[in-house]
């Protein structure tokens, strides 16, 4: 079962107890930056088969996992707060809806999983990087 499904779902807030390692090892909280799961729903074969259709570059996809994801993801912005890199609030609606292209008409994510070059491009525009890499 992928990470998006609600037995990793059962495991708490944590994927895994990698953020004790970091913190054990000496690193401070402070510089502890988790990046958020990014789910683009299960597949995009039903998106493929409206092509045709006029609002096809509108089309929104519930994520893999739907409320149980999303919840998770709430769960992790809560713990982390400013350290938390919400990847999902780039591309979620009021609604827990997934856009499947950009405003350029590229796929974000072609496959749900990898992010294309068009949706590596649309987050890379929208990440406050200076609030995760401040320059020193």
């Amino acid at each position: 079962m992928s990470n998006h499904g609600l037995a990793a779902d059962a495991l708490g807030p944590f994927p895994d107890e990698s953020h004790l390692l970091c913190w054990s090892a000496g690193v401070s909280p402070d510089r502890v930056i988790v990046v958020g799961e990014k789910n683009f729903g299960e597949n995009n074969g039903h998106v493929y088969a409206r092509r045709y259709r006029p609002e096809y570059y509108e089309q929104r996809v519930p994520p893999e996992g739907g409320d149980a994801f999303l919840s998770r993801n709430r769960r992790f912005h809560d713990f982390y707060g400013e350290r938390y890199l919400d990847l999902m609030s780039f591309v979620t609606d009021d609604a827990g809806r997934v856009r499947v292209f950009t405003p350029d008409h590229h796929f974000i994510s072609a496959d749900c999983r990898h992010l294309s070059l068009g949706g590596a491009k649309f987050f890379a525009e929208r990440i406050e990087w200076g609030r995760f890499l401040p320059m020193q």
